[in-house]
């Protein structure tokens, strides 16, 4: 025998089936909000790491005569995708730069006319490679190294995961390039303490496509099995 239905029972089926769509409408925005996103991201490049100098690695030296470096981005730095004569992931930032002025209070000091300042790899992960400015030299092997410049500069090379490298790992997440500063010059500044840069990949524009698609599509799966729930 069929279950005749109230219209208080009616009315609360209604009420709840109208909940329900609304909100599905509310995720379905957000879903597409976020692959909207997503595709703009490509549009213009990908995501880009670097937010401006304040995350350069600043060199100078101490009152002591070595060099000193203050890490501006001592955490994981994000690589966008790249597929052109590059592949994989990269990009320039972190740069290097000198100081604007003498910093006394912290033995921070501007270099001085006739250094000739160095980046010198010391070590690196498997995959990963630092590129020279104009993409000349690439530093691989410890001891490798590039001119950043004299007294005054901002110079920028590019950092390259390398996926077509035999020895990219897929699942790797932390990339870390180990450097010293050295001079060449006539100052003769003592070279600097090692400093340790980490980068890491950050996805694919297809693949937080595909993220926000399976957003869409489990958000849509609860709702109708919802809907089945309530139904009589």
């Amino acid at each position: 025998m069929q279950k005749q239905l109230q219209d208080s029972d009616m009315w609360m089926i209604y009420r709840e089936e109208n909940k329900q769509t609304a909100v599905w409408q509310r995720s379905v925005v957000w879903a597409f909000g976020l692959l909207a996103a997503t595709l703009s991201a490509s549009a213009f490049g990908g995501v880009v790491a670097g937010t401006g100098h304040e995350e350069d690695t600043v060199i100078g030296h101490n009152a002591a005569g070595q060099l000193e470096t203050i890490i501006g981005s001592p955490g994981l730095n994000e690589l966008p995708p790249v597929n052109s004569f590059l592949h994989g992931w990269a990009n320039d930032e972190p740069g290097n730069k000198t100081p604007a002025e003498d910093n006394p209070a912290n033995d921070f000091f501007t270099l001085a006319p006739g250094a000739i300042i160095n980046l010198r790899l010391v070590s690196i992960d498997p995959g990963f490679k630092v590129w020279s400015p104009g993409f000349t030299t690439a530093l691989t092997t410890p001891g490798s190294s590039f001119i950043l410049g004299g007294s005054d500069f901002d110079t920028h090379g590019t950092f390259h995961i390398d996926s077509t490298n035999p020895n990219f790992d897929p699942n790797k997440t932390d990339y870390a390039v180990t450097f010293r500063v050295v001079d060449t010059g006539t100052t003769g500044y003592a070279e600097s303490a090692p400093f340790t840069l980490h980068f890491t990949p950050v996805p694919e524009p297809m693949t937080l496509a595909m993220l926000s698609f399976g957003a869409v599509a489990t958000i849509g799966r609860g709702l109708r099995n919802s809907h089945k729930g309530s139904s009589i």
